[in-house]
C-alpha cells in the first residue's frame, strides 16, 4: 500500500511538473519583448536545433540574414543557414542551404542542396559576393511541377533545377546556423524571421515582407521575438519550438535596416566588358514605353564596331519574337551610329532609330522608346520625337527570357559602357508629342518598373515601383552623380564659335552672335535642371532675355537637329 501511495505522488509530482514547464513555455511564447529582435551567431558553436519534425515534408524555406564579415569566393568552408545532415553523408533525406567554400563549384554563392552524395539536386544565387552588415533575403523553393529555384530579395535566379520533391521525413534535426555534425561549417552574423512552407510559396519574382509577415500558409515561423534566450518559439500553429545554442537575440529591425537609401543622386556604371542588370523574367512583359538616362563614357558613332545594349530581352533563339532592344547600331548595318528600338528576332524588324548617329562623351541624354496602341512606335531624344517611325502598335509580348540593362542576353560582345539612371518601364504609351524629360528619380505615376539606384545594396537593383521587379546587378557599381545638375549641362567645346557678351551680365540680357546655324534652338537651364528659357532662331545674332529671372548661374544649349552645337554658362549678378 505504502508503494501504491508513493506512485501516487510520484504520478502527480511528474504530472504537476509537465504542467508547471509547460505554462511556462506558454507565458514564454506569448511574452513579447520586442517586435524587432533577430539572433546573432559568432560562427563558431552557435547554431539553433528545431528538432526532428520542423524540416519534414517542406518545399519553402526562407529567412533574412546578415553577414558580420563579406563573403565571396575565398571562403574557406561551408557557412550553413538552414540544414539538416544525418550522420551518414549518404541519406537522400539531407537538404542545406548554405554558402559554397572556394574549394567547390560556384564559391560564394548561396545554395540550396538536396540529397546526401553528388550528384546533387541543387540550385545556387547569381551572385558569389555578400556585402557584411547588409540585410538580404532568401527564399529556396521546389515546386510540384516547376522543380527547385532561388529568389535573393525577391528576385528569382538563374539557376534551377527539375526536382519537384519536397524534403522527405527523416528523424535527424533540422538546424539554422549550423551543419549538422560538421563543427567548422557555422553561419558567422544575423537572422531573423524563418519561415517553413509545405507550399511552394514563390514561382515569380515578389517582394519579400519584413516586420514577421503573415503567418498564412506557413509550417514554422521562427522570428525570435520572445524574452527567452534559450527557447526559440514557432509562432505557427505547429509550435516547433527549438532550442537556442549559444547565439543570441540582439534588438534590430529588418524593415529599417534592409535597404536604406544613401543617395538621391545615384546613378549605375557599366564598363563595357561584362557588366550588366538582370531584371528578371516578368520585368519586360507588356510594356510601351522605355525611358532612361544614359551617359557614355567614350563618344559613339558611325564606326561603332557593335552593338551596344541599352535595354535588352532576347531569348536564346533569335528567331524569338518576343525579343526588344534598346541598342546603339553598328557600322555593318544600317543607320550605324544610331540609337535603335527594334521588336522581334529576325528581320524585317518593327524599328525605329534616333535622327543623330553621333553621341559625345561625358554628357547625359535622355531617351524614351514608346509604342502606342495606335501612333505606333516612336523615339524621342531628350524629350524630342525623332524622325523615324513605325506603324506597329503591339505592346512587348509576354516572354520566359530576362531583360537586362546594360547587356545583350547571351552576347558578351555587346555590352554597354557609360553610366544609366533613371530607367522607367510603363504599360502606356507616355509620350506622343514633345516633352520635357524629369529627373530627379521623377513620378512613379503610371510606372510598371522603376530602378534609380538609390538603395545601398551593391548587388540589387530594387524596383521602387508597387511590382517590385527587384534585378541583380552583375558587376556594375554605383555611383554618387546627378543627372538633374548634370543632364544637359555639361561644357564642351562648342563647334561654332559663338560670342556671347556681356558675361556675366547685371541686366540678365545676353547678346549672341556667330549662330551659323541659325535654323536651331535655344534652351536655358537653372541649377536644377528645369527650363526656363526656350526659344528657336530665325537669326544668326539674337538677343536673350533672362531680366525676369533670380540672380545666379544658368546654362545654355543651342541644338541643330538634336545635335549640340554649342553649351556653356550664363551668369547673372
Amino acid at each position: 500500500m505504502g508503494r501504491f501511495f508513493k506512485n501516487i505522488i510520484v504520478f502527480h509530482y511528474i504530472t504537476l511538473m509537465k504542467i508547471f514547464y509547460t505554462l511556462l513555455l506558454l507565458s514564454m511564447s506569448f511574452s513579447f519583448w520586442a517586435q524587432n529582435s533577430v539572433i546573432s551567431f559568432d560562427g563558431i558553436d552557435d547554431y539553433v536545433d528545431l528538432g526532428t519534425d520542423a524540416g519534414d515534408s517542406i518545399r519553402t524555406i526562407e529567412l533574412w540574414f546578415k553577414l558580420d564579415n563579406p563573403v565571396d569566393d575565398q571562403l574557406s568552408d561551408f557557412m550553413g543557414l538552414v540544414v539538416r545532415e544525418n550522420n551518414s553523408f549518404t541519406n537522400e533525406g539531407n537538404f542545406n542551404l548554405s554558402f559554397q567554400h572556394s574549394g567547390v563549384a560556384n564559391p560564394g554563392t548561396l545554395r540550396m542542396s538536396m540529397g546526401g552524395l553528388a550528384p546533387y539536386e541543387e540550385v545556387f544565387s547569381n551572385n558569389n559576393s555578400w556585402n557584411a552588415n547588409q540585410w538580404y533575403h532568401v527564399a529556396a523553393v521546389i515546386d510540384s511541377v516547376q522543380g527547385m529555384m532561388m529568389f535573393i530579395d525577391g528576385v528569382k535566379q538563374n539557376s534551377t533545377h527539375p526536382y519537384t520533391g519536397a524534403t522527405t521525413v527523416e528523424s535527424s534535426i533540422t538546424t539554422i546556423g549550423g551543419w549538422g555534425t560538421l563543427n567548422d561549417r557555422y553561419f558567422e552574423g544575423k537572422v531573423d524571421d524563418v519561415k517553413f512552407s509545405k507550399k511552394a510559396k514563390y514561382t515569380t519574382n515578389f517582394t519579400p515582407s519584413c516586420g514577421n509577415g503573415s503567418n498564412q500558409n506557413q509550417y514554422g515561423v521562427w522570428n525570435f521575438n520572445t524574452a527567452s534566450s534559450v527557447v526559440a518559439i514557432d509562432s505557427s500553429v505547429n509550435g516547433f519550438h527549438g532550442v537556442i545554442n549559444g547565439a543570441v537575440k540582439l534588438n534590430e529591425d529588418v524593415c529599417v535596416t534592409v535597404i536604406p537609401p544613401t543617395s538621391n543622386n545615384n546613378v549605375i556604371s557599366f564598363d563595357g566588358a561584362d557588366d550588366y542588370v538582370d531584371l528578371g523574367t516578368d520585368a519586360g512583359d507588356s510594356i510601351r514605353t522605355i525611358e532612361l538616362w544614359f551617359k557614355l563614357d567614350n563618344p559613339v558613332d558611325d564606326q561603332l564596331s557593335d552593338f551596344m545594349g541599352l535595354v535588352v530581352r532576347e531569348n536564346n533563339s533569335f528567331t524569338n519574337e518576343g525579343n526588344f532592344n534598346l541598342s546603339f547600331q553598328h557600322s555593318g548595318v544600317a543607320n550605324p551610329g544610331t540609337l535603335r528600338m527594334s521588336m522581334g528576332g529576325l528581320a524585317p524588324y518593327e524599328e525605329v532609330f534616333s535622327n543623330n548617329n553621333s553621341w559625345n562623351a561625358n554628357q547625359w541624354y535622355h531617351v524614351a522608346a514608346v509604342i502606342d496602341s495606335v501612333q505606333g512606335m516612336m523615339m524621342f531624344i531628350d524629350g524630342v520625337k525623332q524622325n523615324s517611325t513605325h506603324p506597329y502598335t503591339g505592346a512587348t509580348t509576354v516572354e520566359s527570357s530576362i531583360t537586362t540593362i546594360g547587356g545583350w542576353g547571351t552576347l558578351n560582345d555587346r555590352y554597354f559602357e557609360g553610366k544609366v539612371d533613371d530607367v522607367k518601364f510603363s504599360k502606356k504609351a507616355k509620350y506622343t508629342t514633345n516633352f520635357t524629360p524629369s529627373c530627379g528619380n521623377g513620378s512613379n505615376q503610371n510606372q510598371y518598373g522603376v530602378w534609380n539606384f538609390n538603395t545601398a545594396s551593391s548587388v540589387v537593383a530594387i524596383d521602387s515601383s508597387v511590382n517590385g521587379f527587384h534585378g541583380v546587378i552583375n558587376g556594375a557599381v554605383k555611383l554618387n552623380e546627378d543627372v538633374c545638375q548634370s543632364a544637359s549641362l555639361i561644357e564642351h567645346k562648342p563647334a561654332d564659335i559663338i560670342l556671347v557678351y556681356p558675361n556675366p551680365s547685371n541686366t540678365g540680357v545676353f547678346k549672341f552672335s556667330n549662330v551659323t546655324d541659325y535654323r536651331s534652338k535655344v534652351f536655358v537651364y537653372d541649377v536644377s535642371g528645369n527650363i526656363v528659357y526656350d526659344q528657336t532662331l530665325s537669326n544668326p545674332s539674337f538677343d536673350l532675355d533672362l531680366s525676369t529671372n533670380s540672380k545666379g548661374v544658368y546654362f545654355y544649349q543651342i541644338i541643330s537637329d538634336q545635335q549640340f552645337i554649342s553649351t556653356g554658362k550664363l551668369i547673372i549678378n
